[in-house]
């Protein structure tokens, strides 16, 4: 992925410079995409590969919790407000799936969000979950995250009414694996 950042950093370069804009760096935040370790390795080295100069010295390398956690508590709050109407189960069940969305979050952060969600359906650890949602028609966060991977692998595999990002893939894929076979 380095080839794709430093080409992002060629291009904003450029376009700044043709523009006469700036960025301003102080206000500059980075989320890091991809795993957990990688995400922890450019915040504690500051570079995105470890070919990379370290990044400039203003600009902030958010952490999962700094983006994450004002989102959750959101979520949070949201639930509580719910709750104080004492709506009943099934009817929590659709203000879930109203409130909580996940899509693309870590595992970790999922966790989290299912035990905000455990804490609004139950109102009390006296009342365990005995089944992920099942018989309840509860959102069930994992199996709806893998429903859009694959809704998205079908659009992306559809060869004969391909969107622009699919093409984008191709490109990035080609470049970071060139000689590898296809699968």
């Amino acid at each position: 992925m380095s080839l794709y950042a430093d080409n992002t950093t060629t291009i904003l370069s450029k376009w700044c410079i043709a523009s006469g804009a700036k960025f301003n760096l102080e206000k500059t935040e980075i989320i890091p995409l991809g795993s957990e370790d990688h995400h922890e390795r450019v915040y504690t080295t500051q570079k995105i590969t470890a070919s990379d100069l370290p990044l400039p010295q203003p600009i902030n390398i958010m952490t999962d919790r700094a983006w994450i956690e004002p989102i959750l508590g959101k979520v949070k709050s949201a639930l509580k407000s719910w709750n104080k109407s004492h709506p009943a189960l099934d009817t929590k069940c659709h203000i879930v799936q109203m409130t909580a969305a996940t899509q693309g979050m870590p595992r970790h952060i999922k966790t989290m969000l299912i035990s905000i969600i455990q804490d609004f359906i139950w109102e009390s650890s006296l009342f365990p979950m005995i089944s992920k949602g099942g018989g309840i028609n509860l959102l069930n966060i994992h199996a709806s995250n893998k429903a859009i991977d694959i809704i998205r692998l079908k659009t992306y595999m559809n060869l004969s009414s391909r969107p622009k990002w699919a093409f984008l893939i191709d490109v990035i894929i080609n470049t970071l694996h060139p000689n590898t076979p296809p699968k």
